[in-house]
């Protein structure tokens, strides 16, 4: 049985960056390198909450990502540190 893992993609997906489809496809071939059963979830940056984030297996500040609230995105990496979430980004 594979293990499944939940990563929230903290950014504002947007299907015209090619680099959001890279993130998504980076993870899927990392997961199933590792032999696991992936969930992302894109976090938009307005959305960011603790609660939100916490039900999350670690965090993945979206690169080449146009945030909407950079505000929100700085507080979602402070708070990964903060609580030594598994945490990755640009």
């Amino acid at each position: 049985m594979r293990r499944r893992v939940k990563i929230a993609v903290v950014g504002d997906f947007n299907p015209e960056f090619h680099s959001h489809h890279a993130t998504n496809a980076a993870l899927r071939a990392g997961a199933e390198r590792l032999g696991l059963d992936l969930e992302l979830e894109w976090a938009p940056t307005p959305e960011v909450t603790e609660e939100r984030l916490e039900r999350s297996d670690g965090v993945w500040l979206a690169p080449g990502s146009p945030y909407s609230s950079k505000e929100n995105a700085l507080a979602a990496v402070e708070l990964a540190r903060r609580r030594d979430w598994p945490f990755t980004g640009s």
